[in-house]
């Protein structure tokens, strides 16, 4: 069951992790959609939405490499808790940044997923530990 959970926790970094490289290229597209913004903020802008990406890009990489481990240790499942809560609020606040965003609601149920996968994983964890 472990391997199994964390086969579909690798499926999810992955997915966080093509989703935000498709993001932080379509930079330009999004960028040429805002040119009556003036310099100073189409930069700011700019800067942000690639932050944004690479963060992300950064979190699904995370989850990725921690999914292939052979053992997940507390600190790795601390890892995991945190970088799942960190996709969640992200999914939600893309969602009432962008309301007409799909790729929003992609992040989100992918966050979701992640959630269920984490609290199985928990479970699991549990009932071995009590046993």
């Amino acid at each position: 069951m472990k391997f199994k959970i964390m086969k579909q926790f690798k499926f999810s970094g992955i997915s966080v992790l093509s989703l935000e490289v498709i993001h932080i290229l379509a930079t330009p597209i999004i960028l040429s959609m805002f040119k009556s913004l003036n310099k100073m903020s189409l930069m700011t802008f700019a800067y942000m939405f690639v932050a944004t990406g690479a963060a992300m890009v950064f979190i699904g990489w995370l989850q990725y490499y921690i999914s292939k481990q052979p053992t997940i240790n507390n600190i790795y499942l601390t890892i995991i808790k945190i970088s799942t809560l960190f996709v969640f609020l992200s999914g939600i606040g893309a969602i009432v940044a962008m309301k007409n965003n799909p790729f929003a609601y992609i992040i989100l149920v992918v966050a979701l997923w992640e959630i269920i996968q984490v609290n199985n994983y928990r479970k699991i964890n549990t009932n071995e530990v009590i046993a």
